[in-house]
């Protein structure tokens, strides 16, 4: 039986080791592409709702919304209403799952049209299952939903190269409801976590954990 001294420092070795193989989180699959952004311009997600359809091709959860914006400093209103809706005769009808996310990680990606930053947003949101087959709407707004008010700063939706679709539509709380904008905007949907994997030790941990470990070794032998 090791001496209790000894076993404090096997004991602070053996944590070392599972320390150093920790199984960070890793970023869910991407489940839908709408396109890379374009830098060219995009639409006003701050006193208008904007939406943009899509469908699954396989049963899937979406967990996470990611999307690039062209925005103008000061612009950003601290959080952002999401919603995936329901198709209804082209355009977006109930809400199946919505909500205000205030946490959202904002990196700059670029400069974009008319000296606008590029920003790629990210945020999680309610799982909701959906089915592979159907229509149906990603609907984004800057701010909490019933603040449409033109603040003269930009936030734009910013648009995608994508060819052959023009399916974006707006809401301008007009009382005409959503209305297409000719245009497609950059977003990409992922799905839930995967199953995580352990990463290889680096090097300063390796060499902690070993050198706790021989320390261990060279006291139980002094002790014998």
């Amino acid at each position: 039986m090791l001496p209790i001294s000894t076993s404090k420092w096997l004991s602070a070795g053996l944590m070392a080791c599972a320390a150093a193989f920790a199984t960070p989180a890793i970023a869910g699959p991407v489940v839908y592409d709408n396109g890379a952004p374009n830098q060219l311009g995009g639409n006003n997600m701050s006193f208008a709702v904007q939406a943009e359809d899509f469908i699954l091709t396989a049963n899937t959860t979406i967990s996470d919304v990611h999307f690039w914006s062209l925005e103008t400093n000061g612009a950003y209103r601290g959080g952002f209403f999401w919603g995936l809706y329901s198709n209804a005769g082209g355009s977006p009808g109930a809400a199946i799952s919505s909500g205000f996310q205030t946490t959202v990680s904002r990196t700059v990606t670029g400069g974009g049209a008319f000296g606008d930053f590029e920003i790629l947003n990210e945020f999680d949101v309610t799982p909701t299952a959906l089915t592979a087959g159907s229509t149906y709407w990603l609907v984004l707004h800057n701010g909490a939903f019933g603040n449409r008010t033109d603040d003269g700063l930009d936030f734009l939706w910013e648009t995608t190269a994508l060819a052959g679709r023009l399916g974006g539509q707006e809401d301008l709380s007009d009382g005409f409801g959503f209305q297409g904008n000719g245009v497609e905007h950059a977003f990409q949907l992922t799905g839930p976590n995967a199953v995580s994997v352990p990463e290889p030790m680096t090097g300063g941990l390796v060499a902690a954990a070993l050198a706790a470990l021989m320390l261990t070794r060279q006291r139980a032998r002094r002790r014998n």
